[in-house]
């Protein structure tokens, strides 16, 4: 799906909100030792006077300070050149000129009204979500909605039978115990930070249910100690993949939501995946591109801090490039129905061992200004999304505006929610294969 990041977000929806004042260069190298921008292009572009861009916001979008924002505090003009001193500490030194943002609205701000709209235009725009992270166990006949699909918004549900970790060639943990069966289940494995590890032996008779597949899996018991708990396993010649994209799988039992989660960790800088719902086993996934300059990557889970925690883990795969792997055929499903955030599914019997593929609609992913910082929308939906922004910011204002101005504010935001009903459709929904009852 098309995504868009927040360097082409940001100058979009300011100029959408008429804020965006433009897209300068700095004239000067940067030492470190205050918190100036001298630039030529200001005073080229027209702000000749003093404290033309008094109390706008500069954003840097590049060099050392990138992604810094500040309010602009002073501006003085001397010959040629104009000189923005901006609010706060120090800015970084930097070896070359840096390009910087000017906005009439604080880019925190503009942040924040993406992320609302977001919220109030789904789900005419909506990303599209296909989660396989729920198994099916001997009699089951419910399963929660994925927490990456918005409840009401399941669309369709297939069966496959799942593929066991031993059949991917490609994982980069062959040569370690990344299937917990080694003489003993702890082995390559670390526990840190409260997170105690042991092994759990599979029985017979009853089945043991927390053992996920052949003789053993790995049980985790986390008692809180103000930091998170991780069961990491270091993969081999790390650094070979610095550029690349490794994305981690493993298979996770637990009883709590949104403690659980996988992780990948280079150099002791933790990327977290979706964390555990907290209902049997659930497959969680976690995805980075490792940086210039690493040298140790490991892979596990991670236990958030706040609460002591058991779990069991098994079957870890990891990859370098597309999560992707062969599949096998896939059975849809027609009798089901969704009720109260559970998935119920009417068969008489569903075969065990086998992963559910449920498909539906998400809310766009939130984002900042460094972190994520990209949302799952294209150009042609772009511009819905930033009237929705501006309907958002013009029905606010209507608070805090004085009774004179307020028959402006409020033809304003008139307008820009005709602009979005107008576009009522918004992106084409997915075929809704709704479930058939008995």
């Amino acid at each position: 799906m098309p995504t868009s990041t927040v360097d082409v977000m940001l100058p979009e929806v300011s100029r959408a909100l008429t804020s965006f004042v433009g897209t300068f260069a700095s004239s000067n190298t940067l030492g470190g030792g205050d918190a100036v921008l001298d630039s030529l292009e200001v005073v080229n572009r027209g702000y000749t006077t003093a404290d033309a861009l008094n109390d706008r916001y500069v954003r840097i979008t590049s060099g050392n300070n990138d992604n810094e924002i500040r309010r602009v505090n002073d501006v003085t003009v001397a010959s040629v050149t104009a000189s923005l001193a901006l609010t706060g500490s120090n800015l970084l030194s930097e070896s070359g000129v840096v390009n910087f943002e000017v906005h009439r609205v604080d880019p925190y701000r503009l942040v924040d009204l993406l992320n609302d709209a977001r919220q109030a235009i789904f789900p005419r725009l909506y990303k599209q979500v296909e989660d396989d992270s729920l198994h099916t166990a001997e009699g089951q006949k419910s399963w929660p909605v994925p927490s990456s699909i918005e409840r009401g918004y399941v669309t369709e549900v297939r069966i496959r039978r799942r593929q066991s970790a031993n059949a991917i060639g490609n994982n980069l943990l062959q040569s370690l115990n990344y299937d917990m069966e080694a003489s003993d289940a702890t082995t390559d494995w670390t526990g840190a930070n409260g997170a105690a590890i042991a092994e759990e032996n599979e029985t017979q008779s009853p089945d043991n249910y927390v053992v996920f597949n052949g003789q053993k899996s790995l049980k985790v018991t986390y008692t809180t100690s103000g930091t998170d708990g991780t069961v990491l396993i270091t993969v081999p010649d790390g650094s070979n993949y610095i550029g690349q994209e490794l994305n981690v799988t493993l298979w996770a039992y637990t009883s709590l939501a949104d403690n659980i989660s996988a992780i990948i960790d280079v150099d002791g800088t933790a990327t977290l995946g979706t964390a555990h719902q907290g209902l049997g086993w659930q497959k969680l996934k976690v995805s980075h591109i490792i940086p210039i300059g690493a040298s140790t990557v490991k892979v596990g889970l991670n236990v958030a801090t706040g609460t002591s925690v058991i779990a069991w883990m098994d079957e870890v795969v990891t990859v370098s490039g597309p999560m992707e792997a062969p599949r096998s055929f896939e059975d849809p499903i027609f009798d089901w129905k969704e009720v109260d955030g559970q998935i119920h599914i009417y068969r008489e019997q569903i075969p065990r061992d086998h992963q559910l593929i449920v498909k539906g609609q998400g809310m766009l992913s939130e984002i900042t200004t460094v972190g994520t910082t990209s949302m799952e929308i294209g150009p042609a939906e772009r511009p819905m999304l930033y009237w929705q922004a501006a309907e958002l910011l013009s029905d606010g204002r209507t608070l805090t505006t004085q009774q004179d101005e307020q028959n402006s504010v409020l033809r304003g935001a008139t307008h820009y929610r005709n602009k979005v009903e107008r576009n009522v459709t918004g992106m084409a929904p997915m075929v809704m294969k709704r479930g058939i009852t008995p």
